[in-house]
């Protein structure tokens, strides 16, 4: 709990803007109106016209992407995660050479 909603705005509209970089974020789905618990799920794109994320998911069978209004993302990642005790939050991943993935 250590950054704000504003950071992570900036850091997801630079990674978009980059190639080979990804961002993930750990969500409590009920905070989105989604069924379960904690969830990880890469952020693909951000709407900056309507403030909003599009989350995918990897169970896609159970969960098709969804936009979610940006400070209600921020806010599931707010969440205490009761099996480490620990905040949620994102991650980028970045990979080391982006040509590779050509």
């Amino acid at each position: 709990n250590e950054s704000s909603y504003e950071f992570f705005r900036d850091v997801c509209k630079k990674v978009f803007r980059e190639t080979g970089n990804f961002v993930a974020i750990n969500f409590n789905r009920p905070a989105v109106e989604e069924i379960g618990g904690g969830h990880w799920s890469p952020v693909a794109a951000y709407s900056e016209e309507a403030d909003m994320f599009l989350v995918m998911d990897v169970a896609r069978f159970k969960y098709p992407p969804v936009w979610v209004e940006g400070k209600k993302l921020w806010e599931s990642m707010l969440t205490v995660d009761t099996a480490q005790s620990l905040y949620r939050g994102f991650v980028v991943v970045s990979l080391r050479d982006p040509a590779a993935i050509i």
